[in-house]
Order: C-alpha cells, then sequence, then structure tokens
C-alpha cells in the first residue's frame, strides 16, 4: 500500500495575515501555522532563535554529574571515546562533539571504529540512540 499524505486543513485568512505582518512566503506561514505559530512575535522567535531562549541544560537529570565526570576525564588524560547512531540527529551530536574535542582539548585522539575495544576506553559518550554493545548507558 502506497502512503498517502494528509494535509493540514487551511486557514486562509490566517495564513494571509501572517504572511502580510511578516512578509515571508505564505506557504513557509502555513508551515508555521501547522506548527502552531499565527503571530509575527512568534514566527520571528521561531525562525531566528536565540541562546538564551534554549532552556537551561543543567535541568537534565544526571547533567551536573555528567559534566563534572567529562571534567575529570580531560583533566586525567583519559582516553574518551564517542559513538552515534546514522540518523540526522546522531550524526550531527556525534560531529558537534568530536569537533568540540579535537579543537578544544589538547592531546585528544579520535578513532572510529564499529565499537570500542573493552579496557581501551575509560569513557564513552552515546550520541542520540547508538547501541554498542557491550556498554550500558
Amino acid at each position: 500500500m502506497r502512503a498517502q499524505w494528509r494535509v493540514a486543513d487551511t486557514d486562509v485568512t490566517t495564513r494571509q495575515a501572517l504572511a502580510t505582518a511578516t512578509g515571508l512566503s505564505p506557504l513557509l506561514c502555513q508551515v508555521l501555522i501547522n506548527r502552531g505559530i499565527t503571530d509575527a512575535a512568534a514566527a520571528g522567535a521561531f525562525l531566528t532563535p536565540s541562546l538564551h531562549d534554549l532552556h537551561d541544560p543543567y535541568g537534565l537529570h544526571g547533567m551536573k554529574q555528567a559534566v563534572q565526570r567529562l571534567v575529570a576525564a580531560i583533566r586525567q588524560g583519559e582516553c574518551i571515546a564517542i559513538y552515534g547512531d546514522y540518523d540526522v540527529d546522531g550524526v550531527t551530536a556525534t560531529a558537534l562533539l568530536v569537533t568540540f574535542f579535537m579543537s578544544w582539548v589538547s592531546g585528544c585522539r579520535i578513532t572510529f571504529q564499529s565499537a570500542p575495544a573493552k579496557g581501551m576506553v575509560s569513557m564513552l559518550i552515546l550520541c542520540d540512540n547508538s547501541p554498542v554493545r557491550g556498554y550500558a548507558c
């Protein structure tokens, strides 16, 4: 059976008002409306986000302990392995972490392999849902 797209109903009045207020295309305005964004201020905040709009990462359970552990590993020169799955957010998270460590942590070595060798890695960072056999999250 072939998939069939279901498109949300079009609110032409709201779409036109949003397009007029923002100068955005009607198509983009419809996408915003479908996401629940119906006024110019909300559209602007969504399309031009700021770091100030982000939630405090320390609100995530265990973040303080994770940061303390990561700092200790860096200070002690431990081998840190970063593994991510192959969907868009896993690859992006992995790329960002690898870029950070290569740029800011002296002596950082990055290797790419199918799984970390036991005993070779003292800290393992899993990005997204990456399954690494033999290691528990």
